[in-house]
């Protein structure tokens, strides 16, 4: 059988040839196909871990997450070492970014003159300030030794406006006055300090603040009043590693909140509060973004497969049919001789179907024939068209084929 189907080749090399491309071509689109789903899958992974989901404290509302008043334990429980709270979510999160607007004072001085400050700034990080950008037209020089980690600290050190530095560069010294009125037995009386500040950096901006250190702005306002909780104008920070996002949100449940736009009130019982004070706001909108492009992509290679599996077959019915078109005489004539319609049957399919395993097997071969198994669906879904095609032909009798051929 094998003989014969090589001699057929020989006759017929071009018709041959494009069988074998056909399947080669069906073939390598399933190999391309599998090879955009992993890359795909890939990218998403890449993406899924590089894309930065950000936490903001907010109220109920999750909407407002700026003026919020946080108090210091919404503030600590993010910050490494936080007031050693229970049930700390430092673990969670990188860059926090926490900032506090500090106005009251008795007076500001530079190295003995008086000066004026829009207001006092505690910040833990430059990038707490959106004025202080580079992206933002701002900048900040850094003195010697100095850099952004001494905010994180509680050094008593500040930034100056460039224009407000004088003369004396990095041996400037900041005043700030602070007072507090105390009660005693003979009454009330004032008590006050005088904080300095070394100057160890400048920036360029059109605001004339006093940047501090947060925890060192959150010990000026201890000093002034002790009766009067220290507040945080908001607490920002990024998810460390997107896989323990799930995990982040229901740690996080010990402290805050689920967001909701009717700001329901959820029974807390903790820090002397009955219910829960703020909510935590998750921003991962572009990591479920993310996630819809991928299952859209995952459909359409999927449905592309199944397109590939149809015309597989139609592809297969086709060319059996157009074969038996072409060699109908040669068939009439194997059944005239007696042939039985099993071998018949058996020749032909057999014949169509080395074809077709020449073809995947060049089809497949820049890709290590993967994916296998869909490949050799191919093979199966082309041999059920090739053979019904040739089923529907066979089952006529002998006569009645020959009539159609004259």
């Amino acid at each position: 059988m094998l003989k014969y189907i090589f001699a057929h080749v020989r006759r017929k090399i071009g018709t041959t040839l494009c069988m074998i491309l056909v399947a080669l071509l069906i073939s390598a689109s399933f190999c391309v196909l599998e090879r955009l789903k992993h890359s795909e899958r890939e990218n998403y992974e890449r993406m899924y871990r590089s894309i930065p989901v950000t936490v903001s404290v907010s109220d109920l509302t999750g909407r407002k997450t700026a003026h919020v008043d946080l108090p210091s334990w919404a503030v600590d429980v993010f910050l490494p070492g936080g007031r050693l709270l229970p049930g700390t979510l430092d673990q969670y999160v990188v860059d926090v970014r926490a900032k506090t607007v500090w106005r009251i004072c008795d007076y500001q001085r530079i190295n003995g003159e008086d000066v004026s400050f829009e207001t006092l700034v505690g910040i833990n990080t430059v990038e707490a300030e959106d004025q202080l950008l580079k992206n933002n037209g701002g900048s900040v020089t850094w003195f010697e030794g100095y850099d952004d980690s001494v905010l994180s600290g509680t050094d008593p050190v500040c930034l100056l406006p460039q224009d407000m530095l004088p003369d004396t560069g990095e041996d400037t010294i900041v005043s700030i006055g602070v007072s507090k009125v105390e009660s005693g037995e003979e009454g009330s009386y004032t008590i006050k300090r005088q904080i300095e500040l070394k100057v160890v950096g400048t920036y360029s901006a059109k605001d004339r603040n006093l940047y501090l250190p947060y925890r060192q702005a959150e010990g000026i306002w201890t000093l002034l009043d002790k009766t009067k909780e220290f507040t945080a104008d908001f607490v920002k920070m990024t998810l460390r590693d997107n896989d323990l996002l799930e995990e982040f949100r229901e740690a996080s449940l010990y402290w805050f909140a689920k967001p909701d736009i009717r700001a329901v009130q959820v029974p807390w019982g903790r820090m002397d509060h009955e219910f829960y004070p703020f909510a935590l706001a998750i921003d991962d909108s572009k990591l479920i973004a993310a996630g819809d492009l991928l299952n859209k992509s995952m459909l359409i290679n999927s449905i592309c497969r199944q397109i590939l599996f149809a015309v597989s077959a139609g592809v297969g019915f086709l060319v059996g049919f157009l074969m038996i078109r072409s060699r109908q005489r040669e068939i009439i004539l194997m059944r005239a001789m007696g042939t039985p319609t099993v071998q018949v049957f058996g020749s032909f399919a057999l014949e169509q179907m080395v074809f077709v395993l020449v073809g995947i097997l060049l089809g497949g071969l820049p890709f290590r024939w993967q994916p296998l198994n869909q490949l050799i669906l191919f093979g199966a879904v082309y041999a059920v068209g090739l053979c019904l095609a040739l089923v529907i032909f066979l089952r006529k009798n002998l006569m009645s084929t020959m009539k159609e051929e004259e």
